[in-house]
């Protein structure tokens, strides 16, 4: 297995001296030792006092409609990088109405943000008072790298009490607890979590040479809230070759357009006439 992993690493090394990447992600440059993830990203890092986000509490990330993708995405590659250097599973939970509303896990897309979903204790509940009870228990064990539930608030909310309770085992137990939240009653939650991230996507630049397929995971995160810092806006990519985040800079007056279709998408019915086209 060692060897296995050598080689792996010596492959990654090689393809970034080929793509002629400067600086490639390293154990060493997300060191999260001193309970500190550290993005790279300066205007990121600065906005906390610390100069990196707390992980040892209760984040919370909330996205509307068709931006769900993007909030579990942003969520991924933030395990992707707590899971790089913390050791043990991911206890995952999702509610039915979670799994109704985004989807279930699938693992080809956890693979793409680096994540083996064999390090994955998925759960799933159908009421929210179940899943509290299961975090808080999940909360307890020692051999969790994170504790993950997504969570869609309709009518019944979490209260500030409960979330109270979460932020406590987080801290006691150093083991971030990150709940991706949707549905209308996530909108006016008042709960004891550090930060608050608001998730949208956002229209990832073409690759050099390259501009007909997709780029790479793009999106605008707006910092809502947070007591160990500031809130901030901005722009980010997610590389995953190199498993860090990149500041996505826009040029100042210029909009990425997307390139032009190269043809018909969809084939004309055999009794439309051609010029209805």
């Amino acid at each position: 297995m060692l060897k296995t992993n050598l080689l792996i690493e010596d492959l990654k090394s090689e393809i970034a001296r080929i793509e002629g990447v400067s600086s490639r992600f390293t154990p060493d440059a997300q060191d999260i030792s001193d309970g500190l993830l550290h993005f790279h990203v300066k205007p990121l890092d600065d906005a906390f006092n610390q100069h990196g986000l707390p992980l040892y509490a209760l984040h919370e990330i909330t996205s509307i409609g068709c931006d769900h993708g993007a909030a579990s995405g942003f969520l991924s590659a933030l395990l992707s990088q707590i899971t790089h250097q913390k050791s043990g599973s991911i206890f995952w939970l999702k509610t039915t109405t979670s799994i109704t509303e985004k989807g279930a896990l699938y693992g080809p897309g956890l693979k793409a943000f680096n994540l083996n979903s064999s390090r994955i204790l998925f759960a799933e509940t159908s009421r929210l008072k179940e899943a509290l009870w299961a975090l808080e228990e999940a909360a307890s064990l020692d051999n969790l790298s994170a504790i993950v539930a997504d969570l869609h608030l309709t009518d019944k909310t979490l209260s500030l009490k409960e979330s109270r309770r979460l932020h406590l085992r987080a801290e006691a137990n150093k083991t971030p607890i990150l709940l991706n939240l949707s549905g209308q009653a996530s909108a006016s939650l008042q709960s004891a979590s550090l930060t608050r991230w608001h998730v949208q996507s956002s229209p990832s630049p073409p690759f050099e040479n390259f501009t007909d397929g997709l780029g790479l995971p793009s999106f605008q995160v707006k910092l809502l809230k947070n007591r160990a810092g500031k809130e901030i806006t901005i722009n980010l990519m997610w590389d995953q070759h190199h498993g860090c985040f990149q500041e996505l800079k826009r040029q100042a007056g210029k909009a990425y357009t997307k390139p032009p279709n190269s043809g018909v998408l969809v084939a004309l019915s055999p009794d439309r006439p051609v010029d209805a086209a």
